[in-house]
């Protein structure tokens, strides 16, 4: 099933936005505290939180929002971003980027399992 242009649009913005987090996690592991990065890391999964909802691709949106909290905890001080922290986000954005693969491959959310990163 051929995907609609944009929905390819919206997998090559989530995309490049889980490559920016990629980045962004590796700058707040050096530097735990920079509120910059937190809040760019932020809009980015707000947006595809967002997105995802509109198109209903609710995994997708399940992580984003997950991700979301994690990052709100870090900007008000409730977390740091340690090792586990960092690590459990980019598994989230690598869940995420699988998910998208299985979208833009077949048309439809794949039936993978999120719960185990969600505790």
């Amino acid at each position: 099933m051929p995907l609609d242009e944009i929905v390819r649009e919206f997998i090559a913005e989530t995309v490049e936005a889980i490559q920016e987090l990629d980045h962004g996690l590796v700058s707040l592991e050096r530097e735990p505290g920079d509120s910059a990065v937190i809040d760019r890391l932020m809009r980015g999964m707000h947006t595809i939180k967002g997105n995802s909802g509109f198109f209903g691709f609710r995994r997708v949106q399940v992580l984003a929002h997950a991700s979301e909290s994690v990052l709100s905890a870090l900007r008000d001080g409730a977390r740091v971003a340690d090792r586990s922290v960092v690590d459990t986000l980019l598994a989230a954005a690598d869940t995420i980027e699988a998910l998208l693969e299985g979208i833009k491959a077949r048309g439809v959310e794949p039936s993978l399992d999120v719960g185990p990163l969600l505790m």
